[in-house]
This record gives structure tokens, C-alpha cells and sequence, in this order.
């Protein structure tokens, strides 16, 4: 991501040194377009190393009108001064309105940025949704499409269980582990993130995929440029890893799947250490997303039921020096879908509301087999005043 219009020698230099051709360039509108976008020096070397999209920020705070402005002034721009119409674009929290637009005019095939599970994060909450490529419902993004739709993926990979149990930070942006969730331990926060990657993309089926991505100029103000590059030279020497741009996994998924197909994740974290053997299971197909934690399913998400995009016909006013609350935030969350909700309590995550629900079997019959009852409350305070009103009425028409 280019988000600064700094250090581009540098990263001219180090591109030609890593030799790697299936980047995707994300250009910030305003902090990089004039030092990119206008400089055909700079646009030709990096269209040498990969595919540039733009950056589409905070949607929602626009009316739908104002939003059709903004995406035709930057794909316009691009077709003008890149030579093609990009066939996706970045934004962390992806908007519906501003994707189905973009998919109608401009035909766009994938938006990328979503933030899996964020709560209350830079004005941004996003819970509900999936860190794998699927094909996303036009009424709602967050929502899986039943055929083939506009491909959505993540910023990052976040670790499936210590990024929700022990931090947000635990995920695949070399700059959150450096700084945060491993501070002054490079060491350690390289390993485990070749550990996250090879555990993400070895625990998955019916295919691994992983996603990293990360600032220039965020790294660049740090003096991170030579660890990143180090990172990667180690990364791109694993053979058993294919490095597409996000153009062509889009071509490969709308190849290889008709429909979304249903994923499952087996994971063991390696955030702690070796012994740590505690694994999480998902489950995420066009009906459900369902994750269980040491036998307890603590979360599970309904994506039969209706819902639509409010922001579609609506926008939100952010006070940018207003702090972070639910009423100063972007929320795209799934909150009438959320059934089971007791999966997190780590730093930077939702706190979780209950224990979970005891549950063995296949995760994929899970919400089938199991009585509404006992996951739309998993709160036992709330399933034992149910349990107590049950009784009640039994008694009351015995009396009768």
C-alpha cells in the first residue's frame, strides 16, 4: 500500500533486488496520488512489479451519490494514467452500495481490506464476516452470495483463535507484529509469522489461502524497509507457496468454484509457543459461519436470515477527534445473525458474551440438529430465566 509519498528510490531499489512481479499496489487518493499516479517514472516501475488498484476510504460518510463520484473519479483516473480500469479496489471497511456500483460501471471482479471481526477500531466495527475468498451478496457484502458474485477478501489473515483470545495484533501485518504483538522481539514475531502462514494455509480446506499486506510509508517512518524485505525474500523462497496478485486469485476462484465453496479450518495458533496445543475448528459455507473452542461453539453466525446494508441508502457522520465509541463508528456488523457470541475477550476484541455451547458433532449440521433455544441465548443467566419461565407455565397450566 502506498499511503505516503515517501521512500519511493527505496522501494525501486528493493523491488528490483526481490524480483517479484505479482505484487498488488494499492495508491492512496490524496497521500500518494500526485506522487504515483501523475510521475510516469514511478507508475511504469511499479506496473513492472505487479497490478496497482486504489483506495476507496469510509464510504459510508458520503450519501450513495456522492460515493458513484468518488469511484468514477478514480477509476477514470486510473484508466487514464495506468492504462486500464482496475478490476478491484481497497477498503478496509468495503461498502455495499459503492461495490455493486463499481461492479455495474466498471465491471470489478474483487474488493479486498475487510478486517475480520473488528470491533470499534479507527471508527470501524465489521463482525460477522470471513477472512477467505467468497463470492458476497449484493444487499449486503458481509452476507455470502448463493452464486457468483463480487470476490471479497481481507487486509490480513488474523490468527483464528489468539488474535480473538489474546490480541487483535496476532495476524499476518508485519508492522502490527513488530510493533505490538511482538515489541522488540523480531525474532520471535518472524517465526511466528511464517508459523501463522504455513498453519493457515496447511489447516484449511478445500484450498489455503492467506492474505498480507502492509503501508510504505507506515514502515517507511519506522525504518522498517530492510526487515519487510527480509521477510519476504524468506517467504518467497518456500516452494510449496504459489504469490498471485488478487486479480488472478479472483480469476482462479471464479474458475475453479461456481458457489462459494464450504470451508473448514483446523487450526492450532502458533502465538505462545510449541506446547501450546489448544485448537479452534471453523465451519463457513453460503448458511453459517460456526467456530468451536476446546468442545464449545463460540460463535455462530445465521446468514439465512434477511438483512440488508443500511449504509446503502444511508451514511454515517464520524467526529475524526471525537475518540472511539459505537456512536462515533462505521458498523457494517451482523449483529441480528450473531447467535452464539463468545468468542473473544482479547485485547482489541469484542469482549464475548457467555460460555459457548457444548457441542460434538459435525459443524456443519450445527444450528439443525441443535434447539433454537439453546443458541440464541447463550448467556446462562438469560437460558436460566427461559428454563424458569418454561417451568412456570408448565405449573401454572397443571393448576389450571
Amino acid at each position: 500500500m502506498i499511503d505516503k509519498a515517501v521512500g519511493f528510490d527505496d522501494l525501486a531499489v528493493k523491488l528490483k533486488d526481490l524480483n517479484f512481479h505479482n505484487f498488488t499496489f494499492v495508491i492512496w487518493y490524496n497521500e500518494a496520488w500526485n506522487y504515483i499516479l501523475y510521475n510516469v517514472t514511478r507508475r511504469d516501475i511499479l506496473k513492472e512489479y505487479g497490478v496497482l488498484i486504489p483506495r476507496l476510504e469510509y464510504m459510508q460518510t458520503f450519501n450513495p451519490s456522492e460515493r458513484k463520484g468518488y469511484v468514477d473519479a478514480e477509476f477514470e483516473a486510473f484508466h487514464t494514467y495506468i492504462g486500464y480500469y482496475p478490476k478491484g479496489f481497497m477498503d478496509y471497511i468495503p461498502d455495499t452500495y459503492t461495490v455493486q456500483y463499481a461492479h455495474e460501471k466498471y465491471n470489478i471482479s474483487f474488493v479486498q481490506g475487510y478486517c475480520f471481526d473488528q470491533s470499534n477500531i479507527d471508527q470501524m466495527s465489521m463482525r460477522g464476516g470471513w477472512q477467505l475468498p467468497y463470492y458476497s451478496d449484493f444487499n449486503n457484502l458481509m452476507k455470502p452470495s448463493d452464486n457468483k458474485g463480487v470476490v471479497v477478501f481481507p487486509h490480513n489473515i488474523w490468527d483464528w483463535s489468539e488474535s480473538f483470545y489474546d490480541t487483535f495484533h496476532a495476524n499476518t501485518h508485519i508492522l502490527s507484529l513488530i510493533d505490538y504483538a511482538f515489541p522488540f522481539q523480531e525474532s520471535q514475531a518472524k517465526t511466528y509469522w511464517l508459523k501463522l502462514i504455513d498453519n493457515s494455509i496447511t489447516s484449511m480446506s478445500p484450498f489455503g489461502y492467506v492474505g498480507i499486506q502492509w503501508e510504505w510509508g507506515w514502515l517507511t517512518n519506522l525504518g522498517y524497509q530492510n526487515k519487510v524485505f527480509e521477510w519476504f525474500t524468506t517467504l518467497l523462497e518456500n516452494p510449496l507457496y504459489d504469490f498471485l496478485t488478487y486479480e488472478n486469485t479472483t480469476n482462479w476462484f471464479n474458475t475453479t468454484f461456481e458457489t462459494n465453496p464450504a470451508y473448514r479450518v483446523v487450526f492450532t495458533s502458533p502465538f505462545h509457543d510449541t506446547k501450546y496445543e489448544d485448537k479452534i475448528e471453523w465451519y463457513y459455507d453460503n448458511l453459517k459461519r460456526v467456530a468451536r473452542y476446546n468442545g464449545k461453539v463460540v460463535s455462530y453466525v445465521d446468514y439465512t436470515i434477511s438483512f440488508n446494508d443500511k449504509y446503502r441508502t444511508s451514511k454515517q457522520v464520524i467526529d475524526w477527534y471525537g475518540g472511539q465509541g459505537d456512536w462515533n463508528c462505521i458498523d457494517i456488523s451482523l449483529y441480528d445473525n450473531i447467535k452464539i457470541d463468545a468468542l473473544g475477550g482479547g485485547e482489541l476484541r469484542f469482549a464475548g458474551i457467555g460460555k459457548g455451547q457444548t457441542y460434538a458433532g459435525d459443524l456443519a449440521n450445527f444450528g439443525m440438529v441443535i434447539p433454537p433455544l439453546l443458541y440464541w441465548y447463550q448467556d446462562p443467566k438469560v437460558f436460566g430465566l427461559i428454563i424458569l419461565g418454561l417451568c412456570l407455565g408448565v405449573w401454572m397450566i397443571w393448576k389450571s
